[in-house]
């Protein structure tokens, strides 16, 4: 929800500087999509990290004990790899 308000916060103040500038409406609107579009990937991978760490802490206060780390160890990696799909070799 944050992340929303910051993209929001930085596609409006490029909107605005965008039309200080001399940018035609249209020319702006358009800066303004190419920012909050090039935000969203940037703004991914800490979201997650942090998700999955304030998950890890609420469990660790439930004292639940994961005996095999294999699979968080390979979402982590999946998200750092900006493929996706391919396997990790």
């Amino acid at each position: 929800m944050i992340m929303s308000y910051v993209i929001a916060v930085l596609g409006t103040v490029f909107f605005i500087s965008a039309l200080a500038n001399g940018y035609t409406l249209i020319q702006s609107v358009i800066f303004l999509i190419g920012i909050v579009v090039a935000n969203v990937p940037e703004g991914l991978l800490p979201q997650l990290t942090v998700a999955l760490t304030l998950t890890a802490k609420k469990m660790l206060t439930f004292g639940v004990l994961v005996n095999n780390l294999d699979t968080i160890e390979t979402l982590g990696m999946r998200n750092k790899k900006r493929g996706g799909d391919r396997d990790l070799q």
